[in-house]
């Protein structure tokens, strides 16, 4: 048989791909008013052609276009290396597009020093899946108007310079960042927003950052949002104090499984134009706290799926949601289920009527001092009229400073005796009667189940029965405070 062999070039590991006196020329050639040379390790050196005239002048250049030269005898799955230094036409969209394999990419001299004629960089990097180092150099984009997709799907660069970014232009930020999963820093404090109109996806799937400034963003006149923080799992804290949503549209998974953020403050929200929310907090599944007191939800047609998953949250504020115009919201309150949730004030004027009876445990009313009405229990989200209404659940209560037994809940106020489990004012045998009932399964027993939990472990348990009954026993126990 007759045996081909591919030689492998192996590097030595302070050898640059780029320091090509170490590598064999495989091929040279002209096209189109570029010069180019492949090497041995997979390496493309592009420039102009001084030769002749630059015939791209004014138009674009891309890989692709490169390789219709029929000389050039490299697939684009075998560059691995790219060197770019010709003149920078003004149309560099798609440039580098689906440079599946290549891992380092160089801007050379000749092109940024030409680079205040670009003013397109749409998909330019898109789909450098593999690319770990990109050098852009001193990269002038001060007349660029659109940077969607730039580096869509660069799924392997760990690191990106873009500080020196001028986006005085920019109109498009969709999807500039969009599946870059493997960044672990950012810096996107200095750009100019103020004409962006679309940061749809703009750091979707984002999911190794932890931190992200963008607190200095211009957004009045972006429309969109939907997905901009989509699935940023990595990111614990968000400041979003300086944004503008006055005339957003979608909100659409704009902060879909972003499971490490704590806390999320959009005070400064307006949503007076928002149409769509649908899994806008879904899967937050470390949110505590969520103030969305200020949003108006008049014109929102779409909140299915809203906060499904957020299951460390213990209050929620919606008071001010009107839900008049929504068409669908299916699952919208599946949080309701967990086990962390404690307080919740009802949107005012709920009528939506989606079969939600997703809540677990005894939920009541709170008056208007504070005290809890037990009178009626919830299994479902109450509908309210005119007026906004305050529900607790009564086993979640939260008491910190506890002395003598009693404590008030840091979440709703609720002053609570505990081991009064009958609400009758005082801590007798008939509370232990009473207990003993409900953990065997009695469901007649209204017992005040905060009250119950005399061990602070967010359960009633045997062990609850126990400490009342050595507290009733006058032994020297505390009830409301972890053993």
């Amino acid at each position: 048989g007759v045996f081909k062999f591919s030689p492998i070039t192996v590097m030595a590991a302070d050898v640059s791909p780029f320091d090509t006196a170490h590598f064999a020329v495989t091929g040279t050639g002209n096209y189109k008013g570029v010069s180019w040379t492949t090497f041995e390790h997979g390496l493309l050196w592009v420039g102009d052609d001084k030769s002749g005239e630059t015939s791209y002048s004014g138009n674009s250049f891309t890989v692709d276009t490169l390789l219709q030269d029929t000389r050039i005898g490299l697939k684009k799955e075998d560059i691995k290396y790219i060197a770019w230094d010709i003149t920078a036409p003004k149309d560099c969209s798609s440039t580098f597009y689906n440079c599946s394999n290549v891992v380092e990419l160089v801007l050379g001299g000749t092109f940024t020093g030409t680079s205040s004629n670009i003013t397109t960089m749409g998909f330019m990097f898109y789909g450098c899946k593999s690319m770990k180092l990109c050098v852009l150099g001193n990269l002038n984009t001060g007349k660029v108007t659109s940077m969607y997709c730039m580096f869509d799907n660069c799924s392997s660069l760990t690191s990106l310079d873009v500080s020196g970014f001028d986006t005085g232009k920019v109109t498009s930020m969709s999807y500039m960042f969009n599946g870059c999963s493997s960044l672990t820093s950012l810096d996107v404090s200095g750009f100019d927003t103020g004409k962006v109109n679309s940061m749809s996806h703009m750091f979707n799937g984002c999911s190794s950052l932890t931190s992200l400034d963008v607190s200095s963003f211009d957004t009045s006149n972006v429309t969109d949002m939907y997905a901009m923080f989509n699935k940023c799992s990595s990111l614990t804290s968000l400041d979003l104090n300086s944004f503008d949503t006055c005339n957003v549209t979608y909100m659409s998974h704009m902060f879909n499984e972003c499971s490490s953020l704590t806390s999320l403050d959009l005070r400064s929200f307006d949503t007076v134009n928002v149409k769509y929310m649908p899994y806008m907090f879904y899967k937050c599944s470390n949110l505590t706290s969520l103030d969305l007191s200020g949003f108006d939800t008049g014109n929102v047609i779409d909140m299915s799926y809203m906060f499904y998953d957020t299951n460390s949250l213990k209050k929620l504020d919606l008071s001010s949601f009107d839900m008049s115009k929504l068409q669908a919201g299916n699952n919208m309150f599946s949080f309701l289920k967990s086990s962390s949730l404690h307080y919740i004030i009802a949107p005012a004027n709920y009528t939506y009527k989606e079969d939600h009876t997703y809540m677990t445990g005894r939920w009541y009313k709170l008056s208007d001092t504070g005290s809890i009405c037990r009178d009626e229990i919830f299994t479902s989200l109450p509908g309210t009229g005119d007026h906004s209404i305050e529900i607790v659940r009564d086993a979640n209560h939260e008491c910190a400073n506890v002395t003598d037994g009693i404590g008030v809940c840091s979440i709703c106020n609720v002053s609570i005796m505990f081991g009064d489990n009958n609400d009758d004012g005082k801590i007798n045998i008939s509370d232990a009667v009473m207990l003993k009932k409900y953990l065997a399964g009695d469901t007649t027993m209204m017992i005040n189940e905060g009250a119950a939990n005399v061990n602070a472990d967010a359960k009633i348990s045997i062990e609850d029965a126990v400490k009342l009954m050595k507290k009733l026993a006058g032994m020297d126990v505390e009830l409301g405070v972890a053993d």
